[in-house]
């Protein structure tokens, strides 16, 4: 009799056993699928979040250059196409140099220079190209879709490859263009790189 007992007493023993193992076999399973889940609306976040960052970037454009006696006066345009103003804080305007060294050549690296006798102003008048101070034009440092912008060079216009750095209230933006003297066409050709973490 005491050996009935064993054995029924080892059956549910071995049931209570295979039991607690499916339970946790179960849980572990529910676990994954929920973190699965959550993945992928992380991830749909994220792509949502990253593509209303880069349309809501603002972008910075040349128009054409005009070349005046003692300076040249190069006509961008900022593009806001955010919901949120944007408020121009500062232009640096950097020209290319000829890279020093073999080593710089055979790795294609640029060097750049800053101009820092390059004035830059908002504007809305389109024909006056005078050089325009802060107390004159302070209004037009506000973009709600769009502004234009002059930056004025002294002495002549090269053609080197510019490259210009606009701080605003919603970040930065670099433009590296070659901006030659006259008119220019639209593109042919666009080529927009994004660098994410």
């Amino acid at each position: 009799m005491s050996i009935a007992r064993f054995v029924g007493a080892s059956m549910n023993q071995e049931n209570f056993t295979i039991l607690v193992s499916v339970i946790s076999l179960l849980v572990a399973a529910l676990a994954l699928y929920f973190n699965y889940k959550s993945h992928c609306v992380t991830r749909k976040s994220y792509l949502i979040n990253r593509e209303l960052s880069r349309n809501g970037n603002i972008y910075l454009d040349f128009v054409k250059v005009t070349q005046l006696d003692d300076r040249y006066v190069i006509h961008l345009v900022v593009f806001n196409p955010s919901e949120i103003g944007l408020i121009l804080h500062g232009l640096a305007v950097f020209k290319e140099i000829e890279s020093k060294g073999w080593i710089n050549k055979v790795l294609n690296a640029q060097e750049w220079e800053k101009i820092n006798k390059a004035i830059w102003w908002p504007t809305i008048d389109l024909e006056d190209l005078h050089i325009k101070y802060r107390d004159e034009e302070y209004k037009n440092m506000y973009v709600e879709n769009a502004r234009d912008i002059y930056v004025s060079i002294p002495g002549e216009m090269l053609e080197s490859y510019h490259r210009f750095e606009i701080m605003t209230n919603l970040g930065g933006f670099s433009q590296k263009l070659r901006p030659s003297v006259g008119r220019s066409f639209f593109s042919h050709n666009f080529r927009q790189i994004w660098y994410e973490k």
